[in-house]
């Protein structure tokens, strides 16, 4: 066995099987073993003329999965192992590594291209990396199949090299010991930067089965994945328990691969505990034949360890189950005893399955060779060990020692709560409590209501003694997870340090004055009890309850108020604390003469203050736009008129600072809209993944906030219509049009597929226009939701916001066929239609010299003359003469064509003009993932563009920036919100979020708007 390796073991006696079926969000492709056979050959030879048997090959995180099971096996055949790089930390690694070579769908920067190959229809180009300096090839290279990183949940990330004498033994015993044959299916839909996605892969090609891959697109659609697993007859699963209790309902589950017709025989659960069996076997039905395993193991050791069989009548999920081939477990004290019974730490070992960390060296270790689990177990006289949590998770507090485990499992006893997580801010010296409860998966058989569920926790919390008590208390319909589907605690305290931190930078100010500190109090008690007339213990009150409040409105204020919690718990009334808290905020704090002069205004004069606190926004013009709002702004464009600020804003020391957030419970990819009504009042609305619709007034400091919710993510912004109405695409192939306010669906619009188009309304006013994954263009009535007409524009799908000119009345957009098309907006016939050969994820750029502007993904920029389209589609359509027609072709587009620029990076993000007031021309914004921001001049003389400056960034960009009354608001993937000089591009301040950043921000006055993927909407205060 240790002579084998992933390539040996594979099965290739049935070369017209399939070995992999593909799916994407509208074809399926299957990849018969003989064509995978082939494919592997032809990325060896590629290799073999470059690499020459070099150690380790990076394989980019670009790669589509389709190709990947090839790359990895024709870098085996050329005797190499291969790295899958994720989106970030990709240097450090390749550092590492030595790593030379990179196989990437796209070219990275600091590379050169060696050759391009194309892979099942997919082009892969081989990269040579130029800044990194790489050591000796290691002589014994050829005995590692591939290298992969530690998550971090056993301590700081590692790299580790794993040997082909690790990873085979796994496969093999998974093979023989599974109910598996070759006429199954095996899903691979765990990311390929964590090991167990080398385990799906090779066990279904070492079995001769067939390996189910989806597009990335589909794994980001949780219950088109579930239906495709179900409808396409998936046998076996590997999952997280954080993704199984994230991705879908429990009533999809149920109906589905626990079902009755399910033909799932085999569900994994690796990587982290086990979620709470009698959750499971609820779900499973009777005649459900699913076989349920837990899977136990470190990457240190790659990949898994032991395995044990969960049912009905072998119920106990801490037992880690049996060893698995050439693995030995040992138990050891604080001391490094080996004991055989009791409480220990884990360790696991081998003779045979070792791998490499970071810098060792064969020559220095000595079989068997033991890594540390850093978990804790118990063994018994028989020798079984059971896992009882990880070392890390006993912490001090209050000078005592409690068990983060012990609270989680506490908790867990209750029906109401489906999952639990404890974190333990050692900074701060602060422990959260972060709980899903099972409300949120329509469990028949759940507490009835929300407040029923929190009672039951705040008595099963309240058994336990003072030390375990949570400081704060958040639920969560989803946790965040890694990468790698694990939960993400980092991410997960995060969320409660931002609403510490943004309470703090909002409210604490030398100009807050007594009525804000009772502002607060109210706000906080309200946050805990819905009665606010009666005593605290009247008003449903507990200790815990009493904890929190003092807690949190400490953090909110940055001071203490020690008697509050005997307040509470002698059963004082809101009026009672408010006193308190007020007389001891005033005589804690020195006033000044302003200060003074408020607090003795009567309640009448304090009211009539707090009304007129404003933030600064612009002010629109009295203009109604086509929509019928003043105006709204949204990735880039200002759609109607508003009022330009005639005073040059003085840019010298501008500083950002979070002004207010909102929690939308997952990542807020999508764009905001910031628009205003005809009343006058100034809103934002975003969506969310969570599907919810978050509608802030922004003028208001006071006002409250409006959430509406959609079946599924929500990745377009928002087409605002009057009375606070708006049109969105959702991921359910549905357009609504509904009520910002209450979520009232005035109607619907189905498609044939995902809608991540943002819509864009007609010159008429009467119908909007929206692009579907289907391929297909739609005009909408606006009033009722009927079809106007539809069109296949071509063989891509269409992502980009269309953009409406109403001087040639066409509608004009891109496709991710790299199509360019205009149409009739009446009648939806084509007016003209170019192809480039690159996608297209722009919207494009209308010039007010009537040119139309688009961006290829690859950066390819070029300008068209809008009036002389027609005459390319007569050309389509003509195809009698053959070289008449393409002499004629290529005469119009030179005509068509004004001219052309070429970024060097890849381009999401949509076009962006800006004027240049004084030189009386238009510049062009560009943002890139070569982290990298353009300014592009168009002179109105000359035709050639003129690249004005360009700035780069700590990180790639996607979102679209956003230009301003002199500024430039540049987000980047790392969330960092970049304010920029617009004139010459000088970086004035940087602000970073706790999240990475896809949304495109707004700037209104002084104020940014943005979405980040830490589930929040974030306003941000320019100040001076």
């Amino acid at each position: 066995m240790g002579s084998q390796s992933l390539l040996s073991i594979c099965d290739w006696t049935r070369p017209e099987s399939i070995a992999i079926e593909y799916h994407d969000l509208l074809t399926v492709r299957r990849i018969t073993y003989l064509h995978l056979k082939d494919a592997t050959a032809k990325i060896s030879a590629a290799l073999a003329v470059t690499v020459k048997r070099y150690g380790f090959i990076g394989i980019n995180y670009n790669i589509d999965a389709l190709c990947n099971p090839a790359l990895m096996l024709g870098i085996h055949l050329q005797g190499c192992g291969f790295v899958n790089l994720p989106l970030n930390d990709q240097t450090l690694i390749c550092s590492k590594l030595s790593i030379r070579f990179i196989l990437s769908h796209s070219i990275m920067r600091e590379t050169k291209l060696i050759c391009e190959f194309d892979i099942f229809g997919k082009t892969i180009k081989l990269l040579e990396l130029e800044s990194i300096v790489c050591a000796a090839n290691n002589p014994m290279r050829d005995e590692f199949a591939y290298a992969v990183t530690t998550s971090g949940s056993t301590g700081v990330p590692k790299i580790v090299k794993v040997p082909h004498a690790c990873i085979v033994p796994n496969i093999i015993d998974l093979r023989e010991n599974l109910p598996l044959s070759r006429a199954d299916k095996i899903a691979q839909v765990t990311a390929h930067t964590f090991d167990p996605s080398v385990v799906e892969i090779f066990l279904s090609l070492s079995s001769g089965s067939t390996l189910f891959v989806v597009s990335s697109d589909i794994i980001s659609s949780p219950n088109k994945l579930l239906h495709l697993i179900h409808e396409y007859k998936v046998n076996f699963l590997q999952i997280t328990p954080s993704l199984w209790l994230s991705r879908w309902s429990n009533h999809e589950i149920k109906r589905t691969i626990l079902g009755k017709d399910s033909h799932l025989k085999v569900l994994l659960f690796g990587g982290e505990p086990l979620p709470k069996l009698d959750l499971i076997f609820a779900l499973k039905h009777v005649d459900n034949k699913t076989r349920i395993y837990n899977i136990y193991g470190i990457t240190e050791v790659s990949c898994w360890a032991s395995i044990n069989e969960i049912d009905s009548v072998n119920p106990d999920h801490q037992y880690l189950g049996k060893l698995l081939s050439d693995t030995i477990f040992q138990v050891r004290n604080e001391c490094g005893e080996i004991i055989h019974n009791g409480e220990g730490i884990l360790y696991i070992g081998s003779s045979t399955r070792i791998c490499l960390l970071d810098g060792e060296e064969w020559c220095l270790l000595k079989a068997p060779v033991f890594r540390k689990s850093g978990d804790i177990v118990t063994v018994d006289g028989n020798s079984k060990l059971f896992y009882k949590g990880r070392c890390n998770r006993t912490v001090k507090r209050y000078g005592n020692r409690i068990n983060l485990t012990k609270l989680e499992t506490h908790l867990l006893q209750l029906n109401c709560v489906e999952t639990c997580l404890a974190i333990w801010d050692e900074k701060n010296h602060k422990l959260y409590l972060c709980i899903s409860t099972m409300n949120h998966k329509e469990m028949s058989n759940a507490i009835t209501s929300d407040l029923e569920c929190e009672k039951e926790i705040e008595k099963q919390l309240s058994k336990l003694p003072a030390p375990y008590q949570p400081d704060k208390i958040k639920y969560f319909e989803n946790f965040q997870l890694t990468v790698n589907g694990k939960i993400c605690t980092k991410s997960m305290m995060e969320i409660f340090k931002n609403t510490d931190e943004s309470c703090l930078t909002s409210r604490h100010s030398t100009s807050m004055h007594t009525q804000i500190v009772c502002e607060q109090l109210e706000q906080v008690w309200k946050n805990h009890l819905t009665i606010t007339d009666s005593g605290f213990l009247e008003s449903g009150g507990t200790s815990i309850t009493a904890l929190q409040i003092s807690t949190e409105l400490a953090t909110r204020l940055n001071m203490e108020f020690p008697e509050l919690i005997g307040l509470l718990l002698k059963n004082e009334t809101l009026n009672g604390c408010t006193n308190y808290v007020k007389n001891k905020f005033q005589s804690s704090r020195q006033k000044d003469d302003n200060e003074d002069y408020i607090h003795s205004c009567s309640s009448q004069t304090q009211s009539h203050i707090s009304k007129r606190i404003k933030f600064n926004f612009v002010a629109p013009d009295s203009i109604i736009t086509a929509v019928g709002c003043l105006w709204q702004k949204c990735r880039g464009q200002i759609f109607g008129i508003v009022e330009k600020n005639i005073l040059s804003r003085n840019l010298i020391g501008l500083k950002l600072s979070i002004e207010y957030t909102h929690d939308l419970k997952k990542c807020v990819d999508a764009s905001p809209t910031v628009f205003n009504q005809s009343s006058g009042e100034i809103y934002a609305s975003v969506g969310s993944h969570s599907g919810i619709i978050l509608t802030r007034q922004l003028n208001d400091p006071n006002s409250i906030s409006y959430k509406v919710k959609l079946p599924d993510r929500i990745e377009a912004s928002v087409l605002v219509l009057e009375e606070l109405n708006g049109i969105v695409g959702c991921y359910d192939g549905y357009v609504y049009c509904l009520s910002l306010k209450t979520g009232c669906v005035n109607w619907k619009f189905k498609t044939k597929d995902t809608v991540k188009c943002t819509a864009a309304i007609s010159s008429n006013r009467k119908t909007i226009f929206v692009g579907s994954y289907d391929k297909h263009l739609y005009s909408i009535c606006i009033k009722n939701g009927s079809e106007v007409w539809k069109l296949k524009a071509s063989e891509g799908s269409i992502s980009a916001t269309p953009r409406t000119c109403s001087k040639s009345n066409s509608v004009i957009f891109g496709t991710l066929d790299g199509t360019c098309i205009a149409l009739n907006q009446d009648s939806g016939q084509i007016n003209w239609k170019i192809k480039f050969k690159d996608p297209i994820f722009s919207a494009p750029a209308l010039l007010k010299t009537g040119d139309i502007v688009f961006c290829t993904v690859s950066g390819e920029v070029k300008c068209f003359n809008s009036g002389t389209g027609s005459e390319v589609t007569s050309w389509s359509s003509s195809r009698a003469d053959f070289s008449t027609t393409i002499y004629t072709y290529m005469h119009l587009i030179i005509d068509f064509q004004i001219w052309t620029y070429k970024i060097d990076g890849n381009v999401f993000s949509h076009l962006v003009v800006k004027e240049n007031l004084i030189m009386n021309t238009e510049e062009l914004i560009i943002g890139s993932n070569n982290k990298r921001v353009y300014c592009i001049s168009i002179p109105s003389i000359t035709s050639t563009p003129i690249l004005k400056y360009s700035v780069t960034f700590e990180c790639p960009i996607f979102a679209t920036p956003y230009c301003e009354d002199g500024l430039l608001v540049v987000a980047d993937t790392g969330g960092n919100i970049n304010l920029l000089d617009a004139c010459n591009g000088h970086i004035i301040t940087s602000l970073k979020l706790k999240g990475d950043i896809f949304s495109s921000p707004v700037i209104n006055g002084d104020f940014i708007v943005i979405g980040c993927r830490d589930n929040n909407m974030y306003v941000i205060k320019i100040n001076k």
